[in-house]
């Protein structure tokens, strides 16, 4: 879910003034989370691929307590209950742009999380990457923002490496035929799942973007976050309920059936991750959060190693360090590239129209318009 965490940049978390300490356990905070939340997910697979329980039912809790948040913000903001009550009820034209992206996002990370069944945890940190390319095609045709020859350049080679790791490690998991364990085999539907995830939360986070920054402007950012996981929190009620196996094992079973010390684990560090993640965007920069998801691959592989005794090849430890250098100076790009627009936008801001106001005031918090 970090990817929608770095649109929740400019909520709440702006609002939090740590000391340095503060801002060192902060980073160290996301990098861990980003790196465990693979990691629980893994163990509380258990033996064999898929999962002993509801996937879907991890993010039961991270999506209600983000709506939960984000209402309390917008309370405070607007100074009382009526008030965040009236700015909600005023956001109701926009309601279906917003519940589009929202559904894209969460059968997005659910599918990203079925595909964690059928691959081990560094394998996943690994081919997820592959959405910096799918997210960069995706703004390229929806919002017109062309990648310049360096960031094209770093796409290719980041494309190539994760292509060499998944011919050449062989990630997907399918059942011993001796026992209960698992090996690596060649049934890619890991594969499948995850780039079908990828590609729905990169085009749910695109749109995301167009609407937080471009449109609706006077609606304030909380009000539409709280939307956002209002809409995620019913597409997967919506999703639990339109499946027979899921409905009659909740009815019979309880929602919570087959969950583990790791399942639990992972629905609370998943949340956490996420807020993790919207104060480094908040107190940093969204590249901090695209270099901090970056590091934390090589600890989710070390992790891997050590927590389920899976050997590592010298190949592996070359493409899993060329994959996390190219992350990395991919954030690195954009960091700069964004740099140089806003400081392109606050110049036009200073000479411009009163249009060109408002977007930039939209781009950095909720104004009222007088």
């Amino acid at each position: 879910m970090a990817e929608q965490c770095i649109q929740n940049a400019r909520s709440w978390a702006s609002l939090w003034h740590p000391p340095p300490m503060g801002l060192l356990l902060l980073l160290s905070s996301a990098v861990v989370t980003a790196a465990v939340q693979p990691l629980l997910i893994d163990a509380a697979r258990g033996h064999g691929t898929g999962f002993p329980f509801i996937i879907d039912t991890v993010f039961v809790f991270p999506f209600f307590a983000q709506s939960v948040l984000f209402f309390v913000q917008l309370i405070v903001e607007e100074g009382s209950f009526g008030r965040a009550l009236q700015v909600l009820k005023n956001t109701k034209p926009y309601l279906g742009q917003c519940f589009i992206y929202s559904a894209a996002n969460a059968v997005g990370n659910i599918i990203q999380a079925l595909s964690q069944g059928y691959m081990t945890a560094s394998s996943f940190v690994i081919l997820r990457q592959s959405r910096l390319l799918v997210s960069a095609f995706l703004e390229a045709y929806v919002l017109g923002v062309q990648p310049t020859p360096q960031l094209v350049m770093v796409l290719l080679l980041l494309f190539g490496s994760v292509t060499a790791f998944n011919i050449a490690c062989s990630p997907t998991l399918v059942p011993s035929a001796h026992d209960h364990s698992v090996v690596t085999g060649y049934d890619h539907s890991g594969e499948v799942f995850l780039f079908i995830g990828v590609t729905l939360i990169s085009w749910g986070v695109v749109l995301q973007q167009r609407f937080m920054q471009r449109e609706a402007l006077e609606i304030p950012l909380a009000a539409k976050l709280f939307y956002q996981h209002v809409f995620s929190l019913l597409v997967l009620v919506l999703k639990l309920t339109s499946s027979n196996e899921a409905r009659s094992r909740i009815l019979h079973e309880g929602l919570f059936a087959g969950w583990d010390v790791w399942a639990w684990s992972a629905t609370m560090v998943t949340w956490i991750e996420c807020l993790a993640f919207s104060f480094v965007v908040a107190k940093f920069s969204a590249m901090a959060a695209i270099v901090t998801g970056a590091v934390s691959v090589i600890l989710t592989c070390t992790g891997d190693i050590l927590m389920f005794g899976r050997p590592i090849k010298p190949p592996q430890v070359m493409l899993m360090g060329l994959v996390t250098a190219l992350a990395t100076l991919y954030g690195v790009l954009k960091s700069n590239i964004a740099q140089k627009n806003q400081g392109c936008t606050m110049t036009n801001n200073k000479f411009g129209t009163d249009e060109s106001k408002g977007i930039l005031q939209g781009n950095c918090g909720h104004r009222r318009y007088t």
